[in-house]
């Protein structure tokens, strides 16, 4: 047991200080800049996903604003993710402690927690969606009703997290359907009752905001997919690389578990796993499914490991730490590299906004004249205001992604104001003519990259109004006729 905890022990320590390593040093991505600067004005509710990652950069934000280092953003993520490994060890050491110390260990060396450093919305899914059955299982072992409530208030928190949390809840309903017991029918009753406040809140936000979560991640983000059958050999390769090759050749063999009779209770954490994995598996034949969308109910298929002689899981760790060698040495070389290196890419400008922000929002702030700071981009805006500390709006953008300004922002209260549009990319100056009196176009070069400033004289909210947010309503805000809404933002901010 000493040899087993000892590596237990080394691998929290270890996994802890690379996350760390990585988390300080990996670039600050444009949906993580996005994240921070929205966050700083609570709300119920945002416009892509459900609040609950804005939240708790909120509730970081009370301590710097943008004056802290992304770092300091990033440590929910990158402590939140190891707890779930000291959970995991703490469930199986109730069958088998020397299995628990291995089996928790492989978690935390697979890059479903290893690389999972970053701020996005899936991190606050995976620890609510984990601590949501730790406590359901908890309420099956020990027969207590206050740990299916505990379950339910942690899984409505997994529901303002992410929508993928309703798998979650199918999952538990479907286990329930197979166990046939008038006790855990009560028991799961009481963890949706728990639950439910948590979803209303979602439910009655998009209610007074046009559905835009559910319209957003249903219909306005999704592009017209057919079967293709690389996005069914990604959906296998992508399990493969979050829980490792060894352990995926270890699924295989058992047919995922699905014709193994599991011991003291821990079918409960198949049903978590299998169902969701079934769902995407069949969603693969119609789109590509994302490598994130797997994260929340991977971590359950480790537990089933239990039933895995110890050989296969000592071996599995071998192949899981040569594995991240060889991904920690991949994502270390790219971060070394020059950045003169890229200078021939047709997204060099985009790769010097990553790589040299200080130097872009150091040449912008730098340029006195009053004026309002915009891109035509969400991903621009959000790295420049993160860096600059200026806020920078979006302008004339009709994409589907980061429409947060369209609750946030008010076009009227800048009507004749002058604004500087930053952009990555030339700029046909025709295109903003009709909304501006006049406008100079200006080409900055910054380390071998070609920058593009728009100035421009006394903004026309009119006709701005007219060509660029009329299509903006017609296109995001008009609320099918079968969903009952009260009000609508957007048609009556401008009056539409």
């Amino acid at each position: 047991m000493v040899k087993e905890n000892r590596i237990f022990n080394l691998t929290i320590l270890f996994t802890l200080i690379l996350k760390l390593f990585l988390s300080y040093f990996f670039p600050l991505t444009g949906d993580e800049a996005y994240f921070i600067t929205t966050s700083k004005n609570f709300d119920f509710g945002y416009y892509e996903h459900p609040p609950m990652i804005w939240w708790l950069l909120y509730i970081f934000s009370f301590f710097g604003r943008y004056t802290f280092h992304f770092f300091y953003y990033r440590l929910f993520s990158v402590f939140s993710t190891t707890l779930i490994g000291i959970l995991l060890f703490r469930l199986i050491s109730y069958f088998d402690k020397k299995k628990a110390y291995l089996i928790s260990s492989l978690f935390l060396l697979s890059p479903l927690h290893l690389f999972n450093f970053l701020i996005t919305n899936d991190i606050p899914l995976i620890f609510f969606t984990f601590l949501s059955a730790f406590f359901f299982y908890y309420g099956i072992k020990n027969d207590k009703k206050i740990y299916f409530l505990i379950s339910g208030i942690f899984g409505g928190l997994s529901f303002l997290s992410k929508y993928f949390a309703f798998l979650y809840f199918l999952s538990i309903l479907i286990f329930t359907i197979y166990k046939k017991e008038k006790k855990l029918w009560r028991s799961f009753a009481i963890f949706i009752i728990s639950a439910l406040p948590f979803i209303f809140i979602n439910l009655y936000w998009n209610y007074t905001h046009c559905w835009i979560n559910f319209l957003f991640n249903l219909i306005y983000r999704k592009k017209k997919e057919f079967f293709k059958i690389k996005n069914i050999i990604l959906f296998f390769i992508s399990i493969l690389f979050l829980i490792t090759p060894y352990f995926f050749k270890i699924l295989l063999e058992s047919k995922f578990f699905l014709k193994r009779k599991f011991l003291n209770n821990i079918d409960f954490f198949f049903f978590i796993f299998f169902i969701p994995l079934v769902f995407l598996f069949l969603l693969s034949f119609l789109r590509r499914v994302g490598l994130h969308w797997y994260i929340s109910f991977l971590p359950f298929s480790f537990i089933l490991l239990e039933e895995i002689n110890m050989e296969k899981i000592l071996k599995s760790i071998k192949v899981a730490l040569i594995f991240d060698l060889l991904i920690f040495l991949l994502i270390s070389s790219i971060l070394i590299l020059p950045f003169e290196k890229f200078k021939n890419h047709k997204k060099y400008p985009h790769i010097l906004m990553f790589l040299k922000p200080d130097i872009l929002s150091g040449y912008l702030k730098s340029i006195k004249e009053n004026y309002i700071f915009a891109t035509t981009g969400y991903t621009e805006s959000a790295i420049m205001s993160y860096y600059t500390k200026i806020p920078f709006i979006v302008f004339g953008s009709l994409s589907a992604s980061g429409r947060q300004y369209d609750i946030s922002f008010d076009f009227k209260k800048i009507d004749g104001k002058d604004i500087l549009i930053f952009s990555l990319e030339d700029i046909d100056v025709e295109i903003f003519s009709d909304f501006f009196e006049r406008i100079n176009k200006e080409k900055v070069k910054i380390f071998e990259g070609d920058f593009y400033l728009l100035f421009c004289k006394k903004f026309n909210y009119k006709n701005y109004r007219e060509k660029i947010l009329r299509k903006t309503y017609e296109k995001f805000y008009k609320i099918p006729e079968f969903l009952p809404a009260k009000g609508n933002f957007f048609k009556e901010k401008y009056n539409f």
